[in-house]
């Protein structure tokens, strides 16, 4: 059910620019791929998925493509803690790209506060990451 809300949203989206081809996605069936690096239990990296997706297709057949990320389990079936490396890394390189990008209207104050931070004791640096932690577990807990 929700590979068709999809593709109906994808279909209004693309109708909008072109009846014609907004016609052959909706005559389609949806068909989920298996990729070496997919994932089970990780519900909140899909944007870093996309991205990741974005950057390195390059039109070859699916069999033929890799992303670059590493299994999220082994042969046995244990999450390896690669993947989630790779995840963290994307994260930082697609973030910064984002906070840095010449078309980001905060790029000054972004600038001014990185430079802030890294003049920021140790101790500092500390009691600032435990009062975020703070801030995110509080705003989880009200929704």
């Amino acid at each position: 059910m929700e590979e068709i809300l999809q593709i109906n949203a994808f279909c209004s989206y693309v109708e909008s620019h072109s009846t014609a081809i907004a016609k052959k996605p909706r005559a389609t069936s949806p068909i989920s791929l298996k990729f070496s690096w997919q994932t089970l239990y990780n519900g909140v990296d899909c944007g870093i998925f996309v991205m990741c997706h974005m950057e390195t297709f390059k039109g070859t057949s699916v069999r033929e493509w890799d992303c670059g990320l590493s299994p999220e389990r082994d042969i046995k079936g244990e999450v390896m803690q690669v993947q989630s490396k790779e995840l963290r890394d994307l994260r930082i390189k697609y973030l910064s790209k984002i906070f840095l990008s010449d078309g980001n209207s905060f790029r000054s104050t972004l600038e001014k506060e990185i430079h802030e931070y890294a003049n920021l004791s140790e101790d500092e640096r500390i009691e600032n990451a435990k009062t975020a932690k703070e801030m995110i577990e509080r705003r989880l807990s009200e929704e």
